[in-house]
């Protein structure tokens, strides 16, 4: 895995200032637990239209945190449900899982956004 988890510039163009990023990061994680509880669910039900749904909207929380490694992953399995691509979807999703809890454990630091300003400025 990558070591940037959170890409800090995507973040603060999207809010703007630290503040917004704070408040929408909260909101964020919360939505992507549900999404990822949900797509969990489809995935062991191997409900291919709700794994293709809820894989397509945890890519958009991602992509919306910033969480540069998760997008692509969630896109890969959205592709798979969409594909029907059933036998793909158990190995697609155990990175999804573990992806998202680093991105979360990475977040629950206090230090998260200076974390993520530093890793940003290592990269330009």
């Amino acid at each position: 895995m990558s070591d940037k988890i959170i890409d800090w510039t995507s973040l603060i163009d999207i809010c703007g200032d630290e503040d917004m990023v704070e408040e929408l990061m909260e909101v964020t994680v919360e939505d992507g637990v549900e999404t990822l509880t949900l797509l969990r669910q489809a995935v062991q039900a191997k409900d291919l239209e709700n794994t293709e749904l809820y894989a397509h909207r945890l890519k958009g929380v991602s992509m919306v945190m910033g969480a540069v490694t998760l997008t692509p992953l969630a896109y890969a399995l959205e592709e798979a449900g969409n594909q029907g691509r059933s036998d793909d979807i158990p190995g697609l999703f155990a990175p999804i899982q573990d992806t998202f809890d680093q991105v979360t454990a990475f977040l629950s630091q206090d230090n998260w956004i200076e974390m993520a300003k530093q890793h940003d400025a290592c990269q330009v």
